[in-house]
């Protein structure tokens, strides 16, 4: 009977420990979850703007597109040489331009 009694016991001490070791599990579990839940909805937040920041943020054109675009308007909306030194002075005629380039 006392060894019964003593088995008993143990097997008592034994389900108690279990149920404080699954009481223990299922706190953490719980919060590991509520920290994942709320890391997620975050997330799922903040996620939004970082795309509409990303789209709106400013990024600077090539140097070279521009430098080709700034190029082709300038030639292709400036008057030819010819009619240039016409419209600076009338009185210089296009050979003497030849003769010294240098001269102004």
């Amino acid at each position: 009977m006392q060894t019964e009694r003593a088995e008993v016991g143990r097997q008592r001490d034994q389900l108690e420990a279990d149920r404080r070791e699954w009481d223990e599990r299922e706190r953490k579990h719980t919060l590991l979850a509520s920290a994942l839940e709320a890391s997620s909805l975050l997330l799922a937040c903040v996620l939004p703007l970082v795309v509409i920041l990303f789209l709106l943020w400013p990024r600077p054109e090539p140097i070279g597109s521009q430098a080709v675009c700034e190029a082709l308007l300038d030639e292709a909306f400036s008057p030819p040489e010819a009619t240039r030194a016409k419209i600076e002075d009338p009185n210089r005629s296009p050979r003497s331009e030849q003769a010294a380039p240098g001269i102004s």
